[in-house]
Formats: C-alpha cells, structure tokens, sequence
C-alpha cells in the first residue's frame, strides 16, 4: 500500500493489543508499519520488526497518542531515517504516555515537526553510536518521568525525568513474549527506569489511573509505577 504498508489510516482510529510487525516498504518517503492522515490512538499495542526505506514505524500527519505501547525493531535503510516515530505536522500533536520507543541502527526513534508531549516513557536508541534518539524542529513538553538513552536530545526537562542513561543502566531487555497479547521489552531488575512515578502521576490519556501495563499486568509495583510499557512484577 502505498504510504503504508502495514495500515493506512485517513480517519479516526484506536487500536487496543494490537500488533503491526514485519511489514516490508520499499519506497522512500513511505512507510512499513502504519501511515496516520487522520488522529490514531495506540492502547496496550506493538509494533515491531517492519522494514522501510525511509519510515519504519509510524507516520504521522494527524495527532496520534500512545498508551502502553511499544515501537522497536523497525529498520530504516534510508540515511538518516527513523525507525520509531516520524511527525509531519507542525500543528499536530505526538503524545507519548507509559510508552517505550527504541530506534534501531542508525535511525531515529523520534522526529517531530510538530508538538511532542511525553510522560512516564522510554525513548533510547539501541546502539551507543546510533544516530541519536529525538530531532526536528518541533517543540517537546515533558510531563516527567521519562527516560532517555543513551543521550539528551528529545529536551525533557523535569525534575522526574532522567537523561543520558547508559544502555547498561536503562537494561532494556530484548523484545520479546513476556505475557499479554502483545510483545515488549522488560525491564532489568537494575533499570534506571524502575520505580519512578508516584501513583497519582501514573495515568492514563484521560487523566485516570493507570492501573495495568502493557501486558495487562498490575500498575504499580511496590507503590512506584515504572517508566515505559512494561511493569516490573517484584
């Protein structure tokens, strides 16, 4: 499909557990995973191990918001490509909530012409030498408890949020089946990302509770929420 091979969306659309991978797009200026005209929202979802010239993962025109989700493993074979998040819109909204993002090789993980309002998630690049994780000319508003890694480039700057973390200090563990209907990436026992966010601050797009993970499990653990999809079980 032309501008999308995976989904293409001109309306409204939310997808819940849902899984857009391994979807293959050869065009530069086209995408793999999903390609969003109109306003799409993510809950609970993955996507994953798509592959395109340009644009691996998503992009985005319209608003688009994501709620425990995941978005890794894309490849972009273009230079300078983005394997996570692409906003063309400078009048449109990326909002990021409890999400992990991770850029593969050396592609972006997010690039926004628009606004970019990030909460409680994870933005890294999987490599230390990657090409970085957040560019473009649009603006970045931090509801704190994010993470960055391995740099500081997406301009979070909370007192919760936390930038330049190691990839061995993130310990971000491969993607992967780990309960629920979608995959994600766990989190290692030593993650800066554990236990990070007061269970008032630990919600969802409209302000309520957000009392599961991506998998469906339990939010929070030992009265801190984790940052990213994925909640540490002990």
């Amino acid at each position: 499909m032309r501008f999308g091979s995976g989904v293409y969306n001109a309306g409204t659309m939310t997808l819940v557990a849902t899984t857009i991978a391994e979807n293959f797009e050869i065009n530069v200026g086209d995408t793999a995973a999903l390609y969003t005209v109109g306003d799409t929202t993510l809950i609970d979802s993955a996507i994953w191990g798509n592959l395109s010239a340009q644009s691996a993962g998503i992009s985005a025109i319209g608003d688009a918001t994501l709620v425990n989700s995941t978005v890794s493993g894309n490849g972009a074979n273009y230079a300078a490509g983005t394997s996570g998040i692409e906003q063309f819109n400078a009048s449109a909204t990326l909002r990021l909530i409890s999400s992990t993002i991770l850029a593969s090789g050396r592609a972006w993980a997010v690039r926004r012409q628009g606004s970019l309002i990030s909460t409680n998630s994870i933005l890294a690049q999987e490599m230390e030498s990657g090409i970085g994780v957040c560019e473009g000319s649009g603006t970045t508003t931090s509801g704190g408890g994010n993470v960055e890694s391995p740099e500081g480039s997406c301009g979070f700057d909370q007192p919760t949020d936390l930038e330049l973390v190691t990839t061995v200090d993130l310990a971000l563990q491969p993607l992967g089946d780990n309960g629920g209907p979608t995959k994600t990436h766990a989190l290692g026992g030593t993650s800066e990302a554990l236990d990070r966010i007061p269970v008032a601050a630990c919600l969802d797009a409209d302000g309520q509770a957000l009392s599961t993970d991506q998998r469906g499990e339990p939010r929070p653990v030992n009265a801190l929420c984790d940052s990213g999809a994925y909640e540490l079980q002990n």
